[in-house]
């Protein structure tokens, strides 16, 4: 079920993308005018179990800092919708790179690589797989 409530700071501008607890949003923080990619954890998903495992995501994320991690720029509660506002980046999700990664190996069995993740996201992006 799409977020159709809005979070503190922020506007949200399209739906993106769901996963197995949480959905995903690409936001603007007003403040800022900063596109962000909005984390929530789904409705049914706040457990006490639930919601103490994303609050750990977050914090673990916060902590890292290196070229390929996105970073994590706010994060938060708002009555019962827990949340957490990443960099948004543009481009297929990691879930459909690898699953054609995953295709291309299986495909063509034998002495045959699986070729660089870029050359394969680059390919999805153009969409010549």
């Amino acid at each position: 079920m799409p977020l159709r409530s809005r979070i503190p700071g922020t506007r949200v501008v399209r739906f993106v993308a769901q996963g197995g607890m949480g959905e995903v949003y690409e936001a603007v923080q007003d403040v800022l005018d900063r596109r962000v990619a909005l984390k929530v954890v789904r409705h049914g998903f706040v457990s006490p179990t639930a919601r103490a495992r994303f609050l750990r995501e977050q914090q673990v994320l916060a902590r890292l800092h290196q070229t390929n991690i996105v970073p994590v720029h706010h994060a938060g509660e708002d009555g019962d919708v827990q949340f957490c506002a990443m960099q948004f980046v543009d481009g297929v999700s990691l879930h459909v790179v690898v699953t054609e990664l995953f295709r291309q190996e299986a495909s063509a069995p034998g002495i045959r690589q699986t070729p660089p993740i870029g050359e394969v996201a680059g390919s999805l992006l153009r969409g010549t797989t």
